[in-house]
């Protein structure tokens, strides 16, 4: 699951650093209102508060 995207944008980084190319982004799911439309994913949660 990506949430805020932080553990996301760290791994891209060491994939670059690295001397990969990332050609596409995939998790389960996204969640939050951010703009994923750049992540394959199964689908969006809401984020659940109480």
């Amino acid at each position: 699951m990506i949430s805020t995207g932080s553990t996301l944008k760290g791994m891209e980084e060491l994939v670059t650093q690295a001397g990969g190319e990332i050609l596409q982004t995939a998790a389960v799911f996204t969640e939050g209102d951010a703009d994923w439309s750049h992540i394959v994913a199964l689908d969006n949660l809401p984020v659940f508060a109480e």
